[in-house]
């Protein structure tokens, strides 16, 4: 009975130890078959024809290998979430993104469009913890529509004083958007401006008489401050 449990034990530490290393032999095997076979330079132009060609899951399939042969590769990561994109796969294409050195490349003029499609792509589908990464490791600050994004999304995430900080600098370099004004004014009503946070909303809501989100908040204001009125006049329209 010994003898058996002893054996079942070695056994299980012979295959702990397979399964452990194996990943790390098989990487050591694809580097250097692809060192030998080909070179990033070559394999950069093939991924670039894959997505010229418009061949995006054959290219993303193709990218996981290389990806683990050369994961210091910017250039391939940078290529894969431009193919993500296509897909409509924004959070896979983030993922992408957000394993790329920001510090390394924040220079490089290629990356800044990329980076405010994808950050845009992430607002508009709601996944605003997904924007609020992007700002915490501080990429595109200085970029006015990604800087609305973060506003936005920071206030969706209870950070106001971050989000106000956001859309004010948004607001300065006149960027006309509703949403802007809006959450201009929730912030401001958070902050006890009560007299900004109308104006705000008004704004917002002058822009888009449509939205009954904005009419909602803004009668809710005008009844805050005892404008029983307006605020009727408002629920009218």
């Amino acid at each position: 009975m010994k003898k058996l449990i002893f054996f079942i034990i070695i056994l299980s530490i012979t295959v702990f130890i397979s399964y452990k290393y194996s990943y790390r032999v098989y990487t050591a095997y694809l580097k250097i078959y692809y060192d030998k076979m080909h070179n990033e330079h070559a394999l950069l132009i093939k991924l670039q024809n894959m997505y010229n060609n418009e061949k995006y899951e054959e290219l993303n399939d193709f990218l996981k290998t290389l990806l683990i042969v050369y994961p210091g590769n910017d250039e391939f990561k940078r290529i894969g979430a431009m193919s993500y994109i296509k897909l409509n796969d924004v959070l896979k294409s983030a993922e992408l993104l957000s394993l790329i050195e920001y510090e390394s490349i924040k220079h490089n003029p290629i990356y800044e469009p990329l980076y405010e499609e994808i950050i845009k792509a992430l607002y508009y589908n709601g996944y605003y913890s997904d924007v609020v990464s992007f700002y915490n490791r501080n990429i595109m600050l200085h970029n006015v529509h990604t800087v609305f994004c973060y506003g936005v999304s920071l206030y969706k995430r209870e950070r106001y004083d971050d989000s106000y900080k956001m859309l004010m600098y948004a607001k300065s370099k006149h960027l006309a958007l509703a949403d802007l004004d809006f959450y201009t004014g929730l912030n401001l009503e958070r902050k006890g401006d009560h007299s900004g946070a109308i104006k705000h909303v008004k704004a917002a809501f002058d822009s888009d008489r449509s939205n009954n989100e904005y009419k909602k908040k803004l009668a809710d204001l005008y009844r805050q401050r005892n404008m029983f009125k307006e605020a009727a006049v408002i629920l009218r329209l």
